[in-house]
């Protein structure tokens, strides 16, 4: 959109308000519900999403159309390299014992990566459609790699003591583990996290 059109828009919604039309808070809004429940509609609108900066230098979009998934794992952003994802394939597949295919969620739907760029305030728009994806596609488990969690379950921390305790997140089991990156950067930790998904492994299996 234009900058000359943005404007126009904007005076004209400045007159409304002068007259005395009311407008929701945005931020606060919710705007889930009003989503598709198709995951095909819902992909064509990540693929015209222009609600951030980031979508006027990303050419391409990241966003997964299968509805039929007992397990999902859920990451801030896509995997940048070969070496992180296969480090995931294995870490899980021995952690879990999970033979099929991994499907993975990104909140972040702009398949982009930027050094040193502060991607809140596009997670935080961007997590309507991963919300709704999740509420679509409905899974038995739900496996959120590092600080992903936040965006399920809107806190800014959870205890380490209580990531491998199953959480909800609408009818899903919640569980929590480290990401991929930060293993790769802190090997010490993970023998801790195979434990964790020992745990976590026992409690899906009781699910």
């Amino acid at each position: 959109m234009l900058i000359v059109q943005k404007k126009d828009i904007l005076n004209d919604l400045y007159f409304l308000k002068s007259i005395g039309y009311e407008y929701i808070d945005y931020f606060s809004y919710n705007k889930i519900k009003f989503l598709p429940k198709n995951l095909n509609l819902l992909k064509d609108i990540v693929n015209n999403c222009n609600l951030c900066t980031l979508s006027n230098i990303c050419n391409s979009r990241t966003f997964e159309t299968s509805d039929v998934q007992d397990i999902i794992f859920i990451r801030e952003k896509r995997f940048t390299n070969n070496n992180a994802f296969n480090f995931f394939e294995k870490f899980i597949t021995d952690g879990l014992n999970i033979k099929k295919e991994l499907y993975i969620i990104n909140i972040l739907k702009c398949d982009i990566s930027l050094d040193g760029y502060d991607y809140t305030k596009a997670l935080e728009i961007c997590k309507q459609y991963a919300l709704k994806q999740l509420e679509i596609i409905n899974p038995k488990v739900i496996i959120a790699l590092g600080d992903s969690y936040k965006y399920l379950l809107n806190v800014n921390k959870i205890d380490d003591m209580n990531r491998a305790n199953n959480l909800k997140f609408n009818n899903s089991d919640l569980f929590i583990v480290k990401d991929p990156d930060y293993l790769i950067r802190n090997p010490t930790a993970i023998n801790e996290e195979l434990e964790k998904l020992k745990i976590i492994k026992t409690k899906m299996e009781k699910i």
